[in-house]
């Protein structure tokens, strides 16, 4: 009966063993698939995390490290004795990538993603809840590796910290559980306005070029733009980077509308003769 038992429990390991391995195999998924579309198209990637500020100026550099880690973190999921290994590369990815998008649509002015594939197609609110659902996913499999009981584990924390520790910690969760939400809810849509071009300032993508003067005759469908909608910036020029739809910038918008035969879009609204 003992042995039974025993049989028993080992069956019901090995198939939960099985069945959490699967699983992490869906970040095996996640990351090859983002690798080949960011490595088929390196130079949209690279132009991409050329607008992220502070990494801008290394974008290549960073790319090729994105790239990398992801197909290292890929492999250590697929090995079995690496397994584990593998676990915490890919949440402690997801976390910097989370953290990021956390970041930019709190603070950024402009949001740019470069993600690869149909994950482009999330709004960033979405992104933000699907790496959430991955990072839950990675932590559970780690507490299952690990074999953890995670309500004593909690209770084993609460008891080693004083009275006004579990109170602070509270506060910080609170603020955390605030900034997170404050991320969610905030739109990268922000209130486009009116800009007229000024072609004696510079060309139709660069920012300086417009002004919030209205220009006359703005209605003649002829040779130079005339009238754009973009966010301001906090130096109050058309925001050039900020992204109509995801992975089209106001600035592609304007090079679409010039070279498609001077064809107005969501961006250009009108053109004038010279």
């Amino acid at each position: 009966m003992g042995t039974q038992i025993v049989q028993n429990k080992s069956q019901t390991n090995g198939w939960g063993s099985t069945v959490a391995y699967g699983l992490s195999l869906l970040f095996v998924c996640l990351f090859l698939y983002t690798v080949y579309h960011k490595a088929v198209g390196m130079e949209a990637f690279e132009k991409g995390i050329a607008r992220i500020p502070y990494f801008g100026s290394q974008a290549g550099a960073v790319a090729s490290g994105v790239l990398a880690a992801e197909v290292l973190v890929s492999l250590l999921i697929i090995w079995p004795d690496t397994n584990r290994l593998g676990l915490w590369g890919a949440l402690s990815l997801m976390v910097v990538f989370t953290a990021y998008i956390g970041s930019m649509l709190l603070f950024a002015e402009s949001l740019p993603c470069q993600c690869g594939g149909a994950i482009e197609k999330l709004t960033w609110q979405q992104h933000l809840l699907f790496n959430c659902g991955f990072i839950a996913l990675a932590a559970g499999l780690l507490l299952y590796d690990y074999r953890v009981n995670l309500k004593q584990l909690i209770r084993k924390a609460m008891s080693a910290i004083t009275a006004k520790a579990k109170k602070a910690t509270l506060g910080m969760l609170v603020a955390a559980f605030a900034l997170g939400f404050s991320a969610f809810t905030t739109s990268h849509n922000r209130q486009n306005q009116p800009w007229y071009y000024d072609p004696s300032k510079g060309t139709p993508t660069q920012a300086q070029s417009y002004s919030e003067e209205e220009v006359a005759d703005c209605d003649d469908f002829e040779e130079i733009i005339c009238e754009i909608l973009a966010p301001a910036t906090s130096a109050n020029q058309p925001d050039m980077n900020h992204e109509v739809s995801p992975g089209v910038t106001v600035a592609d918008q304007i090079t679409e509308a010039l070279t498609g035969g001077l064809s107005t879009n969501a961006t250009v609204q009108s053109f004038r003769s010279q």
